[in-house]
């Protein structure tokens, strides 16, 4: 598989754009081809999205370095298919579609598998955190919503571009209002090595030992917007 597109701007929305026609025509590609990536095609998205998100924390925890074992991709298979209430004896068939037809994963070291290249486990970590952050109607705010995320991403450094990529989530409209501000100001700010240079020391000095998977826990099955707490 080749690499995905690389952007020529630095602006986070048309970084995004780029790896979701990335995503976009490669499943259509691969939907003509295999009838497990065409019958299952969401799921398959949702689970790369989940599974981004799991092993970008935990390599920034530093309990893993972004690979996941075979055994675990399949337990978590499983158990993200009986959370989200689909047969989980499909969990075979995925993980076939996952590590043969899709090949966003790929085994560099027997036995484990990892995202192909970094900004693709990034790129789907943000998809994952923007599309299931739930929605706060005024009157029953909710927290951990898009803006909330928004905040928890820019103030850790290692999750730059994590941020780069969810900032590209947002639409221009949502941008108009005046909760997209901070993310607006967020972008004018990376447009300089100073302030980079800047933001990066206060982090350090913030959130010293505060890894952003404490401050939106794996515990919260953010799929699909529902923000159900798992067991």
């Amino acid at each position: 598989m080749s690499n995905p597109p690389r952007a020529q701007s630095s602006l986070p929305d048309k970084r995004t754009a780029l790896y979701d026609n990335y995503v976009d025509l490669f499943f259509n590609r691969e939907s003509a081809k295999s009838p497990v990536v065409r019958e299952h095609r969401d799921l398959l998205i949702d689970i790369h999205r989940y599974l981004a998100w799991v092993l970008q924390s935990e390599a920034e925890q530093g309990t893993a370095r972004g690979s996941i074992s075979q055994e675990r991709l399949q337990q978590i298979l499983a158990s993200y298919l009986s959370r989200e209430e689909q047969p989980t004896n499909l969990a075979k068939e995925l993980f076939t579609g996952m590590v043969e037809r899709v090949v966003f994963i790929v085994s560099r070291v027997e036995g484990t598998f990892e995202f192909e290249v970094q900004p693709l486990r990034e790129y789907f970590a943000a998809r994952f955190l923007y599309e299931t952050a739930p929605y706060s109607p005024p009157g029953k705010e909710q927290r951990g919503t898009k803006p909330d995320r928004f905040d928890a991403l820019a103030r850790n450094f290692y999750w730059t571009n994590v941020t780069r990529f969810y900032a590209g989530c947002f639409s221009q409209y949502l941008f108009a209002t005046q909760e997209a501000q901070e993310i607006r100001s967020w972008q004018t700010c990376c447009k300089t090595v100073r302030l980079r240079k800047a933001i990066r020391a206060r982090c350090q000095s913030t959130f010293p030992i505060s890894p952003l998977a404490n401050r939106l826990p794996e515990r919260i099955a953010f799929s699909r917007g529902k923000g159900r707490r798992l067991g």
